[in-house]
């Protein structure tokens, strides 16, 4: 955990509060790579509702779960790096994530899993400290595609037949993959193979800290200790 989340004042249990929070990292792979975010929504869900986590609903005529979530991905784009917040009914002790993921991960749908978790203090948002996203494009190598022309925050790559395309983007510059796609093939929708997938979610612009880290066992605050 990152030193500046130690601080006492914030893991204070308030007493209006009646919930617990849990950030989680997921993937939504495979099959389950063509839901919506909406539907993505609805599925994850009913696979903790399967799971049997004790669920914190809001308030009013039509309670649901409270489950916060960072800006909605295209249909089609696979994640290895889907994180979500969580709100469970608070309890005297923390809740074991390692036996919540082998639950959750057991009746969740192909493509949803839950890879890592963590307790967070009760005001954590996680919208606030999300500032970069990490993409990979992958297509086919063919001679309509040039992606060495690419700009140079692009970082093209070719593995066989196939170019793998790295880049980051963040709030104010977000770069949707239908348009990398037409840069290269001049159509959003090429008759080829090409799979846009999000690699990873980060704290900071100039460091690429993962999200996870800030509640992860590091060392000096940078690498985990676990890879």
């Amino acid at each position: 955990m990152l030193p500046e989340f130690k601080n006492p004042s914030l893991w204070t249990k308030h007493r209006h509060i009646d919930f617990d929070l849990y950030l989680f990292r997921g993937t939504k792979n495979g099959i389950s790579r063509y839901l919506s975010h909406l539907e993505w929504l609805h599925a994850l869900e009913r696979t903790l509702r399967r799971a049997d986590f004790d669920l914190w609903y809001t308030k009013g005529f039509h309670p649901i779960p409270h489950i916060g979530c960072l800006r909605p991905l295209p249909t089609g784009v696979a994640s290895v790096a889907h994180y979500f917040t969580l709100r469970l009914k608070r309890r005297d002790g923390d809740y074991p994530v390692p036996d919540m993921i082998r639950r959750f991960n057991a009746c969740a749908p192909d493509g949803l899993r839950l890879r890592w978790g963590s307790k967070v203090f009760d005001t954590f948002r996680l919208d606030a400290v999300a500032q970069s996203w990490e993409f990979s494009l992958i297509t086919e190598a063919n001679e309509q595609c040039q992606p060495l022309s690419l700009p140079e925050s692009f970082c093209a790559t070719r593995k066989k037949d196939f170019y793998v395309i790295e880049y980051r983007v963040n709030r104010e510059a977000w770069v949707d993959y239908r348009y990398v796609l037409e840069s290269l093939y001049g159509t959003k929708s090429p008759d080829c193979f090409y799979i846009p997938i999000l690699r990873e979610v980060s704290v900071s612009l100039e460091k690429r800290y993962p999200l996870q880290w800030l509640f992860s066992d590091t060392e000096d605050g940078r690498c985990p200790k676990k890879c």
